[in-house]
């Protein structure tokens, strides 16, 4: 089952991640291209962004259907994101 409320804090925090970005984004190419803490910053929180649409995905995936992961049916995924398997 999907989860309306898992998804709606993930996308959330996508939004946060997002607004810090556009803030960095604000800043000179030149400072960009040399500060590492702004550059690190930046690809950190555009990491975070993509992990998070890439849970936001599984969480569907596995809640609409069984998955075989390894040999393992995965039935579904307890409150803390741990799977169960059969077989």
């Amino acid at each position: 089952m999907i989860d309306a409320e898992i998804i709606q804090k993930r996308l959330e925090r996508l939004n946060q991640y997002v607004g810090l970005l556009e803030k960095l984004a604000e800043q000179p190419r030149a400072r960009f291209l040399s500060d590492p803490f702004v550059r690190g910053n930046v690809e950190r929180y555009l990491q975070l962004a993509i992990q998070i649409c890439l849970d936001i995905g599984n969480h569907i995936l596995t809640a609409r259907a069984k998955v075989k992961i390894g040999g393992l049916a995965i039935e579904e995924h307890d409150r803390w994101g741990r799977y169960r398997t059969k077989g």
